[in-house]
């Protein structure tokens, strides 16, 4: 497992490379239907995450299809960058593995969350 989860972290579909990413990543997808349920903020909040997703993906705009592949894996990971709710939880995923080491991207995304 750990070589599936370093193989996915190194091509950039993933944004950890973690053996519980799976897990920590649909942990993601739990807290934003607990969002959904039970917070009043929840729209607010998750229109913040969009603006901050689609801001990256217009650093993307004029780029050829390599660059933009190496600009979502730097900024969080290929999947990340499929949808909001993909955004969120591979955020969720790399900040759980490592909330220090996190990167920019996953760090506000939390921040937003919390």
């Amino acid at each position: 497992m750990q070589s599936i989860a370093s193989k996915n972290k190194k091509e950039g579909q993933w944004s950890s490379n973690s053996v519980y990413h799976t897990f920590r990543h649909e942990l993601g997808h739990s807290l934003q239907n607990e969002h959904e349920l039970n917070d009043a903020n929840w729209l607010k909040k998750r229109s913040e995450i969009e603006n901050i997703k689609n801001s990256l993906e217009k650093e993307l705009t004029n780029l050829s299809d390599s660059d933009k592949m190496k600009l979502k894996k730097a900024k969080l990971s290929k999947y990340g960058f499929e949808s909001v709710d993909e955004f969120i939880s591979e955020s969720v995923a790399e900040y759980a593995n490592n909330p220090i080491k996190a990167r920019t991207t996953a760090k506000s995304v939390v921040e937003i969350l919390l």
